[in-house]
C-alpha cells in the first residue's frame, strides 16, 4: 500500500485507460471527498465530515439533556412522595446520611448505627426536625426541577405553596429552632450540602444553578430571588401578594420577640424598608401612581429614618421621569 492508499507494484504503473494508477487515485479520492458534502481532507490524507460530526456531537447533547432531566424529575417524584410525611422524610434523609457519609470504608455500618443511636430521639420524636425534613426534601424538589428545565423558567406555583408552607412551619415551630438546632440548620445550610444532593453525585448539577436561593429555610431568599424575578419580568400583579405574605410573616415575628429593641427596631427600621420596597414593585407592575404616593406616604411618617436621605432622592428621581402608560 502506497502513502496515498492505492495499492501498486511500481510506481507510475498504468491501468487500462493508460493513466497512472497513482493519479486515477488522487482523482477518486478527491470525487469521495465532494461527495460527502462537507468532508475535507488534511495535510496527512485524512478526510473528515465536519457536518456529520456536528450532528452527531448535537444528538449526543440531546440524548445527555433528556437522560439528565428523567433523572431529576424522578428524583423530584421520590422526594416529594417521602415529603407527605414526618417519618418517610426522617427516613430518607437518614438513608442519606448512610449513603453520603458511611459507605466508604469497613466499619462505616458500625459508625452509622452508632449515629443513628445517638441521634435517636431526633429521629423518632422531635416534630421540629421532621418538619424541617418535609421542607428540604420539597425544596429539593423543586431545585432539581429548577434545573432539569433548560428555559430556566421557575416553577412558581409549587414555590408558591412551599413559600405558605415554609411560613407556617417557621411560626409554629420558630421557638424550637433555635440557631443550633438540627432541623434549623438543615434549612439553614445550603443545598449543595445536603447529603441527599451528595448521595446522588448532584452536588455540581445544583451549584450550576443561577440567581437561585440555595437555603431552603430563607423565606426572604426565595421569594426574592425565584418568584419575585420571574414575576417582575411579566409584570404579574401577584408580585405584591409575596410583599404582604413577607410583611406578615416578618410582623407576627418581630411581635414574638422578647426584646423591645428589637421590636421598636422592626417597627421603625425593617417595617417601612419593606413597605417601601413593595412601593417599589407598584411601580414595576404599572400601578406608578400608587407606588409613588406610598413611597411619599413613607417619607412623610418616618423623616428620621436612616434611609430617608435615600429615599427622597430616589422619589425625586421617579417624579422627574415621564411615567409608563398603565394602570395608575
Amino acid at each position: 500500500m502506497s502513502r496515498d492508499g492505492c495499492w501498486t507494484k511500481q510506481q507510475g504503473r498504468l491501468g487500462s485507460t493508460g493513466v497512472p494508477l497513482k493519479l486515477l487515485c488522487v482523482v477518486a479520492v478527491a470525487i469521495a471527498a465532494a461527495g460527502s458534502g462537507n468532508a475535507q481532507t488534511g495535510g496527512d490524507g485524512t478526510v473528515i465530515d465536519k457536518a456529520a460530526l456536528i450532528k452527531e456531537l448535537k444528538a449526543i447533547q440531546a440524548k445527555q439533556a433528556n437522560t439528565r432531566r428523567e433523572r431529576f424529575d424522578s428524583l423530584a417524584v421520590k422526594l416529594l412522595a417521602a415529603a407527605k410525611s414526618d417519618d418517610s422524610a426522617v427516613r430518607l434523609y437518614a438513608d442519606s446520611v448512610h449513603d453520603a457519609d458511611f459507605s466508604a470504608n469497613s466499619g462505616d455500618s458500625y459508625r452509622f448505627q452508632t449515629w443513628r443511636e445517638n441521634n435517636k430521639a431526633l429521629l423518632t420524636k422531635n416534630k421540629a426536625f421532621a418538619a424541617a425534613a418535609r421542607l428540604h426534601l420539597r425544596y429539593l424538589a423543586i431545585s432539581l426541577k429548577r434545573a432539569a428545565d433548560s428555559d430556566g423558567k421557575p416553577p412558581l406555583a409549587e414555590l408558591w405553596d412551599y413559600v405558605t408552607a415554609l411560613s407556617g412551619a417557621l411560626s409554629e415551630f420558630g421557638g424550637e429552632m433555635t440557631a443550633t438546632d438540627p432541623g434549623r440548620a438543615m434549612l439553614d445550610r445550603p443545598i449543595t450540602s445536603s447529603p441527599i444532593v451528595r448521595a446522588n453525585l448532584l452536588t455540581g448539577e445544583l451549584e450550576k444553578l443561577h440567581d437561585w436561593e440555595m437555603t431552603a429555610g430563607s423565606l426572604e431568599g426565595i421569594l426574592e430571588k425565584d418568584i419575585r424575578t420571574s414575576l417582575r419580568a411579566q409584570k404579574d400583579p401577584h408580585l405584591l401578594d409575596t410583599w404582604k405574605l413577607q410583611i406578615e410573616f416578618q410582623s407576627a415575628n418581630a411581635e414574638k420577640s422578647r426584646g423591645d429593641v428589637q421590636r421598636d427596631t422592626f417597627a421603625q427600621v425593617e417595617f417601612p424598608r419593606l413597605l417601601w420596597r413593595q412601593a417599589r414593585d407598584m411601580i414595576v407592575i404599572d400601578e406608578a401612581n400608587r407606588g409613588l404616593l406610598e413611597m411619599t406616604k413613607l417619607v412623610r411618617a418616618y423623616p428620621t429614618h436612616p434611609d430617608l436621605a435615600a429615599w427622597v432622592a430616589e422619589l425625586t428621581a421617579l417624579l422627574q421621569s415621564p411615567q409608563p402608560e398603565g394602570k395608575n
